[in-house]
C-alpha cells in the first residue's frame, strides 16, 4: 500500500510538472506568433516609408546601407532590431514590382541576401493601403502581400501608372526554434526544483507516514500477537500509536472472542456427540452428511462414517417417508417442524418423534437440515398400555357388567356407567349425585310386580355385607340384580354396587340349548340307525327319513352331483341325474317325484350354493332367481340349503322348506350346518364303500362287471319267474394266437376294445360282463327270449367281423367270436339258472369246434344233435 501511495505521488508530480510545462510551451507560443505578428506588421511599414521617401532609388546591393535603413525605420523598437534583421528578409524586383521578403537557406547556418536586381526606381506614393497580416505560422515560412499605388507625374498625367506589389517572407518555424529553446532551458530549471521538492515530500511521508504504516500492516500480515502491537505502539507516537493500540485491543478481544467461540464450539461438539437424542445432519439431496453416535446405536451401525452419503429416507418406513418429506418442506416457511414416525434399527423398529431445523446460507436459503430423533417405543407402548387399560376399563363399566350403579353411604349415586343411562333413558353422568330411592329410580325399567320388587330391593339394601342376586321380569324380558357391598380398608361399609344384566337372550338360549340338546339325542338315535348302511342310495334313504323328523319341516331334500358317485341303485340300470332323494312327509320319493323341483334344485340352486360354499336362508322365496319359480309351483314358501362338504370338494346339497306361509329360522339353518359335516362324511364313507365294493366285482382289464357281479345277476333273474330273459357266451377266436404275438398289455387293450364294443352294440339294459376265461364275455339279456338273443348274437359275430383293430405296436387284427346262446325258460327247468349258464358255454365250445365265426342256439353238448345257425348278413 505504501509502495502504491508513493508511485501514486511520483506519478501526480510529473503528471504535474508535464501539464505546467504544457501550459508554458502553449503561452510562450501564442506571444511568439503575436510578436511576429506585430513585427511583421512593422517591417511592412517601414519598407512602404522607406520606398516612398527614397527618391532615386535604393541599391540593393549594398547590405550595410539596407540594415541601417531599417534600423533606423525601427529605432522606435531597439531590442526587437536584431531578432527582426536575424529573421532575414531579401528585397528584389521584377519590372515595376518591389517585393520584400526573408529567405533561409536550407544548407546555410546564417540568412544571405539574394539580389536578384541591382536597382530599381521608385516614386513616392499618393496613397497606400495598410498592410494585412494574416496569422502566421510558426511550422514554416508565411507569406505577407502589400499593394502599392504610385501617384501620377507632372508630364505623366495622362498615362496609366502601374501599381506596385510589396511581398514579406516571415520564416515563424526559425523564429520559434530559437524561442522554444530558452522556454526549455527555463523549464529544466523550474522541473529541477520540482522533482527537489517531491523528494523532499516523500522522504518526509517516508519517515513521519510510510514507515509507521509498514510497520503496521506487517504485523497485521504477520497475524502478530497483541503484545507485538502493544510494543509498537510504545514506539510509535500520534495516530500511529493509537492505531497499534487499537490494533492490539482489537487482536486482544478477537483472541478473547475466539476462545469462547472454540470452547463453544467444542461444547458444541460434545453436545452433539453426545446428545441423547440422535442427530443427523442431511444437504439438500437428502444425503447424511454428519451423524453423531447416538444416531449410529440407533440404526445399528458400526460408526459415523458408515452413515454418510447414505439416503436418510432407507432408515424410515417406507409408508411414513412422505411425512419426513412433508416436515421438511415445511422447513420453507417454518422454523422447525416435526413428525412422528417408525425408524427401521438394526434388529427392530422404532418409534421415533423427529424435529427438523433449517440451516440457511447467507442469502436465506435453506442450505441444510438438522434432524433430531428421539426413541418414543417405550412411551408409545406405555401409552397404548394406557389406552388398553383405560379401554379394558371402559369395556368393563361399559359393557362388560351391562348396567352398573355405586350408591354411596349417603344414599346417593355415586357413579354410573352409560349403559345403566341408557337403559333409565337419562343422560350420561346426569344421575351423579341424584338421591337413590328403590321405588321411583328403577320405574322406567316396568318391572311387572312393582311393589314386590321394590321391597326386594330395601331388604337387599338394609343388609351391609351380603350379596345378593335375583331375577325380575319386565314387559321386554328378564333383568339379573345383583348387589354387592363396598367396604373401605377397615372393613366398613361404604356404598353398594348395583350390577343389572339383561338375561333375556340367555334365557332363550338355555331354551334353544334344551331344544338343541333334545335334537342331538335325536341325531344319535339317527346315527345309531345308520350303523350298517353301507351303499349310498340306502344312505340317502335313512337320511331323509330320520332328518325330516329332526328338523320339524314340510320338506327335505338331498341332491349330490353328477359324478359323485353313480352306482346304480338297481345293478341293471344308470341314471342320468346325481343321486337324489325328497321328503315331503309321505316317505321318500327317488327321482321322478317331483321332476321340476328337483330339476330347478340340481341345475340351479346347488351350482350356485357350491359357488358360495355358504348356507343361505330364503324367509321369503327371491323373485329374482331362476329356481324360485319351480321351488314356488311345489307348494313351498320359503327355503334353506347348506353345501354338504367332505375332505375333498363338495359332494351335494342339503336343503328343506317349508309351505303354507310358515317361515324357516336361523335356529334350523346352524343344526343344518351342524348336520352338513356328518352326512358329508357318511357319504364318503358310503361312497368309498362302494368304490371298494365295485372294485371287488369289477375286472381290471376291462373295467366290466366280473364273474360275481355276473353270478348275481343270473340268481336275480332266476328269482322272477314268468319273465323271459337270455345269456350270451362270446369267446375271441385264436385269442391264444394273439397272446402269444404280442405282450400282455396288448392283448387286455384287445380285451378292453372288444369289452367296450360288445357295450355298445348292446342295450342298455343288457349287462356285458367279463367270465372265466381269457377271452370270455357274458352278455345278459333281461326280458329277451331266444330267438331275440340269436339275431343280438348274429349282429355282434356280424360287426366284429367287419372290425380291424389296430393295437399298440401298429399290430392289425380282424378279431372274429364264437357265441353261444341259452334262455330261460326255454333251456332252463323250473328256471335253472346254473343250467341256462352251462348251455351257453356248452354251445360256445360246440360253436368253435363247427369252424368259429359263429352263433350255436341250441343242442346239450358236442356230441349231442345240436341246430347251427351260421352267421348271415343282415
Amino acid at each position: 500500500m505504501v509502495v502504491r501511495l508513493i508511485l501514486l505521488l511520483l506519478v501526480g508530480g510529473v503528471m504535474i510538472l508535464v501539464a505546467l510545462g504544457a501550459i508554458k510551451m502553449s503561452h510562450h507560443r501564442e506571444m511568439v506568433q503575436k510578436e511576429l505578428e506585430r513585427d511583421t506588421l512593422a517591417a511592412v511599414r517601414s519598407i512602404e516609408t522607406m520606398l516612398w521617401m527614397s527618391g532615386d532609388g535604393i541599391d540593393l546591393t549594398d547590405r550595410s546601407y539596407i540594415e541601417s535603413l531599417l534600423r533606423t525605420l525601427m529605432e522606435d523598437n531597439p531590442e526587437e532590431q536584431e531578432r527582426v534583421i536575424a529573421a532575414c528578409f531579401r528585397v528584389g524586383s521584377t519590372g515595376d514590382v518591389v517585393t520584400v521578403g526573408a529567405w533561409v537557406e536550407p544548407d546555410a547556418g546564417d540568412a544571405r541576401w539574394y539580389i536578384e536586381d541591382k536597382k530599381i526606381s521608385a516614386t513616392p506614393t499618393v496613397a497606400h493601403e495598410r498592410a494585412s497580416v494574416r496569422k502566421i505560422a510558426l511550422s514554416g515560412p508565411t507569406y505577407v502581400e502589400k499593394k502599392l499605388v504610385q501617384s501620377p507625374s507632372e508630364h505623366e498625367v495622362e498615362s496609366e501608372t502601374p501599381a506596385n506589389e510589396l511581398v514579406l517572407v516571415v520564416d515563424g518555424h526559425d523564429v520559434w526554434m530559437a524561442v522554444r529553446y530558452e522556454a526549455l532551458i527555463e523549464l529544466r530549471i523550474e522541473m529541477l526544483l520540482m522533482a527537489v521538492m517531491t523528494l523532499v515530500g516523500l522522504i518526509l511521508v517516508r519517515h513521519w507516514f510510510a514507515g509507521p504504516l509498514l510497520e503496521v500492516t506487517g504485523l497485521t500480515r504477520r497475524s502478530s500477537s497483541p503484545e507485538q502491537f502493544y510494543d509498537l505502539s510504545r514506539r510509535l507516537r500520534g495516530e500511529f500509536k493509537q492505531l497499534a493500540e487499537a490494533i492490539g485491543g482489537m487482536m486482544t478481544r478477537i483472541d478473547a472472542t475466539n476462545q469462547r467461540l472454540h470452547q463453544r464450539d467444542q461444547a458444541f461438539a460434545d453436545l452433539y456427540q453426545f446428545a441423547p437424542a440422535a442427530l443427523l445432519t442431511l444437504d439438500c439431496t437428502g444425503k447424511i452428511i454428519e451423524a453423531n453416535r447416538q444416531a449410529v446405536t440407533m440404526l445399528g451401525l458400526g460408526n459415523e462414517n458408515d452413515l454418510l452419503v447414505l439416503e436418510a429416507l432407507s432408515f424410515i418406513e417406507a409408508g411414513d417417508r412422505s411425512r419426513l418429506r412433508q416436515t421438511i418442506d415445511r422447513l420453507d416457511l417454518e422454523d422447525s417442524a416435526g413428525c412422528e414416525l417408525r425408524v427401521i434399527g438394526d434388529k427392530r423398529t422404532i418409534d421415533a418423534a423427529v424435529r427438523a431445523a433449517p440451516v440457511r446460507d447467507e442469502r436465506g436459503y435453506l442450505h441444510r437440515v438438522r434432524l433430531s430423533i428421539v426413541d418414543i417405543s417405550r412411551s408409545r407402548q406405555l401409552q397404548r398400555q394406557l389406552a388398553h387399560k383405560g379401554r379394558v376399563l371402559n369395556l368393563i363399566l361399559d359393557h362388560m357388567s351391562d348396567a352398573i350403579l355405586l350408591v354411596d353411604r349417603e344414599g346417593l349415586v355415586a357413579a354410573h356407567n352409560a349403559k345403566l343411562a341408557a337403559m333409565l333413558h337419562a343422560g350420561n353422568n346426569a344421575l351423579v349425585s341424584c338421591p337413590y330411592d328403590p321405588d321411583e329410580f328403577w320405574t322406567r325399567l316396568g318391572i311387572l310386580d312393582h311393589a314386590m320388587f321394590v321391597d326386594r330391593l330395601r331388604q337387599i339394601g338394609a343388609d351391609r355385607f351380603g350379596s345378593v342376586q335375583e331375577r325380575f321380569k319386565t314387559h321386554a324380558g328378564t333383568l339379573l340384580f345383583r348387589s354387592v357391598p363396598v367396604q373401605d380398608a377397615d372393613g366398613d361399609a361404604i356404598g353398594r354396587l348395583w350390577v343389572v344384566k339383561d338375561v333375556t337372550v340367555e334365557e332363550e338360549s338355555q331354551n334353544l340349548a334344551r331344544e338343541q340338546e333334545n335334537r342331538l339325542q335325536a341325531l344319535r338315535r339317527m346315527n345309531e340307525r345308520l350303523e350298517g348302511v353301507d351303499t349310498v342310495s340306502e344312505l340317502l334313504e335313512r337320511l331323509a327319513q330320520l332328518l325330516y323328523g329332526v328338523m320339524n319341516v314340510d320338506t327335505l331334500g338331498i341332491t349330490l352331483r353328477r359324478g359323485f358317485d353313480a352306482h346304480e341303485l338297481d345293478a341293471h340300470r344308470r341314471y342320468d341325474r346325481g343321486p337324489t332323494v325328497l321328503h315331503r312327509g309321505t316317505g321318500p320319493l327317488l327321482l321322478d317325484m317331483n321332476r321340476a323341483l328337483l330339476g330347478a334344485v340340481e341345475k340351479e340352486l346347488m351350482p350356485q350354493m357350491l359357488a358360495t360354499r355358504n348356507a343361505a336362508l330364503w324367509p321369503d322365496l327371491p323373485k329374482t332367481e331362476t329356481w324360485s319359480e319351480s321351488v314356488r309351483r311345489a307348494g313351498l314358501t320359503s327355503l334353506a340349503a347348506v353345501p354338504l362338504r367332505g375332505v375333498g370338494d363338495a359332494h351335494g346339497l342339503l336343503w328343506v322348506g317349508r309351505h303354507g306361509g310358515e317361515r324357516l329360522d336361523h335356529h334350523q339353518i346352524n343344526l343344518m350346518e351342524g348336520l352338513a359335516p356328518f352326512i358329508a362324511d357318511r357319504l364318503e364313507i358310503a361312497q368309498l364303500r362302494d368304490r371298494l365294493r365295485d372294485l371287488e366285482l369289477t375286472d381290471p382289464a376291462t373295467d366290466l362287471p366280473n364273474q360275481h357281479q355276473f353270478n348275481q345277476m343270473i340268481r336275480r333273474l332266476a328269482k322272477r319267474p314268468g319273465h323271459a330273459w337270455s345269456v350270451l357266451n362270446v369267446n375271441l377266436d385264436h385269442f391264444r394266437r394273439l397272446n402269444r404275438a404280442v405282450d400282455h398289455a396288448t392283448a387286455d387293450v384287445a380285451l378292453r376294445e372288444i369289452g367296450m364294443m360288445l357295450q355298445r352294440l348292446c342295450r342298455q339294459s343288457n349287462m356285458v360282463t367279463r367270465v372265466t376265461g381269457d377271452p370270455t364275455f357274458g352278455v345278459i339279456c333281461p326280458g329277451l327270449t331266444l330267438e331275440d338273443a340269436t339275431q343280438l348274437g348274429e349282429r355282434l359275430c356280424r360287426t366284429i367281423r367287419d372290425q380291424e383293430i389296430a393295437l399298440p405296436g401298429d399290430y392289425p387284427w380282424k378279431p372274429t367270436v364264437s357265441i353261444g346262446v341259452a334262455s330261460c325258460p326255454v333251456d332252463g327247468a323250473h328256471y335253472d339258472a346254473e343250467r341256462v349258464v352251462e348251455l351257453a358255454q356248452v354251445r360256445t365250445t360246440l360253436a368253435k369246434k363247427r369252424g368259429r365265426d359263429c352263433v350255436v342256439a341250441c343242442g346239450d353238448g358236442l356230441g349231442g344233435l345240436g341246430v347251427e345257425r351260421p352267421c348271415e348278413a343282415v
